[in-house]
This record gives C-alpha cells, structure tokens and sequence, in this order.
C-alpha cells in the first residue's frame, strides 16, 4: 500500500481510506465472511477514522512536518495513521468457573479458568460476580487460578479470556442468584416459588449477561448477609459451577470485532538511527468496557508492547543457530525513552458492542491496538524518505522490522561525503 501511495504521489492515509471496508460489504472468507454492521457485528472503522482525522489534525500536521523537515537535513520527522479490525472468535474458548457463598459471614469466593498475568481479569470476573449477586464488591475474593477448582478450561490468550471467564463464572452467579431470590429483601411470591425473571438456560449467552440490576437488592451489606444465612438455614445450596463454551460456526467464525485507529508522528535522527516518538494517539471501539481504567491500560501497554515488536527487539542469531543477544544489554524490549513523549488514548462513547456474544456490551482489549503499533514504523518511514529526498534518491525501497538504529542509519543513506562545509 505505501508503495501504490508512492507511485501515485498520494500520501498512504488516502489510499487506507479508500480501501476502508464499507457497512454492508462481506468481509473474505480467509477474514470470516461477516457482512459488516449486519447480525449485531457493527462496523465502526470509517467513523472512527473521519473523527480521530479531524481531531488530530492530521493534515495540519503533515504541513507542519513538511516544513521542518525542509528546515533540517539531519533530523526528519513523518507522520502516519493505521485503522485496526481484530476478529474476535469467542467459540475458541472454554472456561469454567465456581462461586461459593459462605454463610457464617457473607463473603464470596470465586475461582475462574483464566490466570491472572497483570491483565485484570480478576478484577472483571470479582466485579461482574458482585453485580450479578447483588453484593459488595469487598465481599468478594478471586482464588488462585488451579485445574482441580476449575477443569478443562483451555487457554489464557488471544484477548478473549477476560470476556470468557466473566460469563462463565456470571452463569454460576445467576444461579446462585435466582436461589437467593426468595430471600431477597420485600421478595414477592414469585420470588418465593424460585422463579428469577430473565434468567435463560445456563449455557446460553443471555444467561450470561443476566443477574440482578442493582446492587442494594438485599437491602445493603447486612441485608445481602441475613439473606445468606437464611437460605444456609432452609438447606440452599450456596455453591455453583459455570462453564463457557460456544458454538462454532464455521461459517462465521468471528462473533464481532475489536476495532480501533491510531496515529504516530515521529522524529529521527539520520545519524544515529535513533527515533523520538514525539506523539501517539490511539481511538478504540471498545464497546462498554467491562472495565474502562483496566481496558485503558491494556490498550497503552499492548501499543507499547508493538513497538518494540515494529522498532527495537530484534532476534540475532548466529550461524550456528545460536541466539547472540541474549539479555537487554544487546536485546532491547522498549524503554523509557521509547515510549511516545505525550500519548492520548480514548474508547468511542456509548457504543455497546451488539453481537450476540457480547459480554455486557464489551469488546476485546490488549492484542487489538497491538497493530496500530505499526504506525510508528510508518511513520519513521515517512521520515526516512525525506532523509533520502535531500540525497537525491526518490526510488522505491524495502524496510523490515524490527526497525532499528542501524536499520534506519543505513536507510538513510548518510555517507561522508554529505559532510562538507559551506
């Protein structure tokens, strides 16, 4: 694409757009075969992109580079903006999960088939579990991850795991709740026959997203413990089990889709290789989040974690087959001054991800804004062009990532003889 862009004389942002998917186009089947903005996968990219070009001013800036870099020949800056759709395959996971009540004081203990790796999915599951209950989110402790609590769950990765554990464990806290019911502060008859309202089968995705609406439903935290213990008084049973596991369709196999746009402007020095990433600005269609500071964080970490994949962790070996930079001294993953000087991260508002697999309204986070991470090779990319254009190359060239100190110095063709007093 940057290669057409060049070949045109158009900057690649233009040729992204009008290559952007349209609503009501039919994606490849090697990309699933979804129809987008049809059967609750929405398609959010073209907003996304119209909003965040406008807001980061990306021609404005591209002006202003273009002045600066025509004001300095050995430092360069360039610019550049990467839309993302990540398809999310949620019939890939299977998790369970249990949630016991305990009755002497009210707390809840949960244990869920995902590990916790820093990612916040307990934090998600303890939360969900409190509101599907209807109990203090403090009464509440996740237990360590272990295949004898919690069996057969397959796989911790892919962005999905976070969603997948939170419904399994919501379809044994639904249970639970519908055997409080009964208990429940100014219960009705109804409640006292052990009917919950908007419960459906446990394996069903809409059991997953329903429990109680509000969290003072047993009349606060003396309420939700004399409810307890009433029920461990009639011989309830305040233990249940969850599993999640959808089906697949082949035909479809992605249940929606993460979706986001970023823009990187960078500034390189054409002598050393080194690249200052001067500004970062990421949108994410994150549909409700499950937890907006968590999933905010996700989406800064997994960003930062792409650019040491497209800028500095590059893998040596020797011919030997040996790896030769073993440890950070010669390996480097991304550092202080790595990361972008001022970054800017925000979710479309109020845009419940509608697909049937939804998990409260959220989406994916973490991998997704992983490729926007691109950006930044782009960008230095931009810069590198300019460093050639002032030594008279404007012929087509390759990059490959990682892309380096020493990648960028020898991309830019600096030689002695540019070094001449004047």
């Amino acid at each position: 694409l940057e290669a057409v862009a060049e070949k045109l004389g158009k900057h690649a942002e233009e040729v992204r757009e009008i290559n952007l998917y349209k609503a009501g186009q039919r994606t490849p089947a090697v990309c699933g075969g979804q129809v987008l903005g049809a059967d609750g996968f929405n398609w959010t990219v073209p907003a996304l992109w119209e909003s965040a070009k406008a807001k980061w001013e990306l021609d404005k800036r591209r002006a202003a580079i273009g002045d600066f870099n025509a004001k300095n020949r050995w430092r360069k800056r360039g610019i550049a903006m990467l839309p993302v759709k990540y398809g999310m395959s949620m019939s890939d996971y299977h998790l369970s999960a249990t949630v016991r009540i305990f009755a002497e004081d009210g707390s809840v203990h949960v244990v869920h088939g995902g590990v916790e790796l820093g990612q916040g999915i307990h934090t998600k599951v303890a939360q969900a579990v409190a509101h599907a209950l209807g109990c203090p989110l403090d009464a509440l402790t996740v237990g360590d991850t272990s295949t004898l609590e919690s069996p057969n769950s397959n796989v911790t990765g892919g962005s999905g795991t976070s969603e997948s554990s939170v419904r399994a464990a919501l379809v044994a806290a639904n249970e639970l709740s519908r055997r409080l019911e009964p208990f429940r502060k100014g219960a009705g008859a109804e409640a006292e026959a052990g009917v919950r309202a908007g419960v459906a089968d446990d394996d069903s995705a809409s059991a997953a997203n329903s429990g109680n609406s509000g969290v003072d439903g047993f009349g606060g935290v003396d309420g939700w413990k004399s409810a307890v213990a009433a029920a461990a008084d009639a011989g309830i049973s305040l233990h249940a089990a969850g599993w999640e596991q959808l089906p697949k369709d082949a035909a479809k196999p992605f249940g929606y889709a993460t979706q986001g746009v970023g823009c990187v402007e960078v500034e390189l020095d054409a002598l050393t290789g080194e690249i200052a990433i001067l500004r970062a600005d990421v949108l994410m269609d994150q549909g409700t989040p499950l937890n907006p500071l968590i999933d905010l964080g996700q989406v800064e970490g997994g960003f930062i974690m792409a650019l040491g994949y497209y800028l500095t962790e590059e893998v040596l070996w020797s011919k030997e087959n040996k790896q030769i930079n073993l440890g950070t001294w010669q390996y480097k993953p991304p550092a202080v001054h790595d990361i972008p000087i001022a970054m800017h991260v925000e979710f479309l508002a109020k845009t419940p991800n509608p697909s049937p697999v939804n998990v409260f309204g959220s989406k994916a986070s973490a991998e997704p804004p992983m490729a926007l991470g691109a950006a930044a090779f782009f960008a230095a990319r931009h810069a590198i062009r300019a460093v050639r254009a002032d030594c008279g190359v404007n012929s087509p060239f390759e990059l490959a990532a990682p892309l380096t100190v020493e990648r960028v110095q020898r991309a830019c063709l600096v030689t002695p003889d540019a070094f001449t007093l004047k």
